[in-house]
């Protein structure tokens, strides 16, 4: 896919759905062509995550022309910064991924007027506890959230989730090395339709956690808890009849979630794609790079 065939696409007058993720030769003038289609009054579904030539103009031309977008997917677009976010305030997605760009609290604080009921911050390293509180005051409506691999933030993150998004369904909040048992503790005191949580490598939690747990069992039904070496497997054990599904492991974060134990690993070699070949490149990853920074 190019900006040239993204221009035919964009003559389709009944578009609802479109996926044009790792499309790397898509940029900003295809998208354009796209907001200036046949079908901005119809398109519901936008995916362009690892698109990495599309900047904060694209996401404003989406914004403003398409009215009836509901999910939109920006993961791993590079270029996009806390504009972006800006722009989407008082737009009608009600679903956003944002995972892996380089969003910062400003970002959130600047978002209103919108009735998010999803949103994925996964990998977002450098938000940290007072993005999200920002965010969480302005944004109330939260059904679904996914700060995984979001390494800056600790407890006060999820006490503003638990607090202002008083009908939470769904958390993710795996591979978040500061998170205590008091995280889960604010759950279980502000989340009265919590029904799906996952704490995997949050290396801080000991047995308090499912004691917390047992607590919103139900309408909780699934808990996930691998890679927690500090929640022994005969508290874990005590959860699994309350709940449909039950993963708890005693095993090291794995090398890709970026720290062992709350430290940082090297550098991690990971494939990528360039065009239609694979090549391997030693890169750090986004949750090293932050780390190292935040040393600094």
């Amino acid at each position: 896919m190019t900006d040239t065939s993204l221009k035919s696409v964009a003559t389709l007058k009944n578009l609802q759905y479109l996926d044009i993720s790792l499309c790397n030769k898509v940029s900003d003038v295809g998208i354009k062509y796209l907001t200036e289609g046949s079908s901005v009054t119809k398109l519901r579904e936008l995916n362009i995550s690892h698109c990495s030539y599309i900047t904060d103009i694209s996401v404003m031309r989406i914004a403003q022309r398409l009215c009836k977008l509901h999910h939109l997917n920006l993961s791993y677009c590079e270029r996009l910064t806390d504009t972006s976010l800006e722009w989407l305030s008082g737009s009608s997605i009600s679903s956003l991924d944002i995972s892996g760009c380089n969003i910062q609290d400003q970002g959130l604080a600047a978002v209103e007027g919108v009735r998010l009921r999803k949103l994925v911050l996964a990998e977002c390293v450098y938000i940290t506890d007072i993005g999200i509180e920002k965010l969480c005051k302005n944004v109330r409506d939260l059904e679904h959230v996914d700060v995984s691999h979001c390494v800056a933030l600790s407890d006060p993150a999820i006490r503003a989730i638990s607090f202002y998004c008083r009908g939470l369904v769904t958390l993710q909040m795996a591979g978040c090395p500061k998170m205590t048992d008091m995280a889960v503790q604010y759950l279980t005191s502000g989340s009265q339709y919590l029904r799906e949580l996952d704490v995997s490598g949050c290396v801080l939690l000991t047995d308090r956690t499912p004691r917390h747990l047992e607590r919103i069992c139900p309408p909780l039904c699934s808990i996930t808890m691998t890679c927690c070496r500090g929640i022994s497997r005969r508290a874990a054990l005590k959860l699994q009849p309350r709940v449909e599904h039950w993963e708890h492991s005693n095993d090291y974060s794995p090398y890709w979630f970026g720290y062992n134990m709350g430290q940082i690993v090297p550098p991690v070699t990971r494939p990528i794609k360039t065009d239609d070949t694979w090549e391997v490149v030693e890169k750090h990853s986004m949750i090293t790079r932050a780390a190292s920074t935040e040393r600094i």
